[in-house]
């Protein structure tokens, strides 16, 4: 089974894949993930199960200080403070949203290959793989 390089699905591995070099210090994983490949079943598992966990671990760890700007200016500052706050994180989360938007639409929508195998086409191997207990191997290709 071959994945293009440039599919959202290879994009969330490659970041998971980096973050856990990141969280253990540097060091290199036994294998290359990236260049090599991998079997669906790590895929699938890197992709449904953990990249939700550190997300959430994330989106906690932006939420606490974003709670902080919100709770202690009111016991400082009452209700301006409060709302400077609020109105200043409404406006730093619209323009990345701005940003966002404007990167997509400058971005060329390429047509997919029909052979390109989708989310769910995935998952469904995935679970044919699991009842038969053997997972296919997965190769990245290049985009041409």
């Amino acid at each position: 089974m071959q994945i293009d390089k440039n599919t959202r699905m290879f994009k969330l591995f490659a970041w998971s894949i980096r973050l856990l070099i990141a969280l253990n210090d540097g060091e290199p994983l036994r294998k290359d993930y990236l260049s090599e490949g991998t079997d669906l079943c790590h895929f699938m598992r890197t992709i449904l199960v953990t990249m939700p966990m550190v997300i959430v671990l994330q989106a906690l760890a932006v939420i606490m200080p974003v709670m902080a700007l919100i709770v202690m200016p009111y016991y400082w500052f009452e209700t301006k403070g409060v709302v400077f706050s609020v109105s200043t994180i409404a406006v730093v989360f619209l323009f990345i949203l701005l940003l966002m938007f404007i990167k997509d639409l400058g971005e060329k929508s390429g047509t997919k290959s029909p052979t390109e195998p989708t989310l769910a086409k995935l998952v469904v191997t995935y679970i044919k793989a699991k009842k038969s207990r053997i997972c296919p191997l997965i190769r990245w290709k290049e985009s041409k």
